[in-house]
C-alpha cells in the first residue's frame, strides 16, 4: 500500500493493504507531540521517499523521530528509533485514485513532483539564512535539470516532426 502526505512530497511504502489500529499507551514512552493526538496508525514499513527533503521537517521526542510536510502542513509519519515501528496519520491519502488526482491536478509540478499550493502569504515570507539558500539552491538546480529535458524532449518531437513531414512531400 502506498501512503501519501496531500501535496505528495511524503510517500510511504508498506507491506500491508491498511493502517492497522496501534496501542501506543503499550510503549509506556514519551508522546506528548501533537503528532500523537492525531488521528493514527500503524504500518509495516518497506519504504519511505521524500520528493523534497529540504520541504519535511524532523521532530524529536523521546525515541520518536516526527515527520511533518512543511508544503502541505500535514504530519506524516513517526518513526520509533528504539523499535523501527512506523506510526502514519490516518489523514494521508491512501486510495491510489486519490493520489492519480493528485498527479493530474493543474496544481502538481512534474519539475518537483509535488503539489504546490500558492498563496500570497507564502509569496511574502522572506527565506533567509545558509541552510535556506542552500535549499533554494538545490530547487533552482532541480528544475534547470527538468528544463533540460524538457527542452530535449521537445526538440526531439520537433525534429521527428520536420523529417515526417519532409518525407511527405
Amino acid at each position: 500500500m502506498q501512503v501519501t502526505c496531500k501535496c505528495l512530497n511524503v510517500i510511504i511504502n508498506s507491506k500491508g493493504t491498511a493502517i492497522e489500529t496501534y496501542n501506543l499507551n503499550s510503549k509506556g514512552s514519551q508522546t506528548d507531540h501533537p503528532f500523537f493526538n492525531e488521528n493514527i496508525g500503524f504500518v509495516e514499513l518497506l519504504n519511505i521517499h521524500k520528493e523534497q527533503p529540504a520541504l519535511v521537517e524532523v521532530d524529536i521526542c523521546g525515541d520518536w523521530v516526527i515527520n511533518r510536510c512543511l508544503n502541505c502542513g500535514v504530519y506524516t509519519h513517526a518513526l520509533d528509533a528504539s523499535t523501527a515501528v512506523v506510526l502514519v496519520s490516518r489523514a494521508l491519502l491512501t486510495k491510489p485514485q486519490e493520489i492519480a488526482a493528485m498527479k493530474s491536478s493543474e496544481k502538481y509540478s512534474p519539475a518537483f513532483n509535488i503539489v504546490i499550493e500558492s498563496s500570497e502569504e507564502d509569496v511574502n515570507v522572506p527565506v533567509t539564512g545558509v541552510h535556506n539558500t542552500a535549499v533554494g539552491a538545490g530547487l533552482q538546480q532541480q528544475l534547470t535539470e527538468w528544463i533540460k529535458r524538457e527542452t530535449a524532449q521537445t526538440e526531439e518531437r520537433v525534429r521527428q516532426f520536420s523529417e515526417q513531414q519532409y518525407e511527405a512531400l
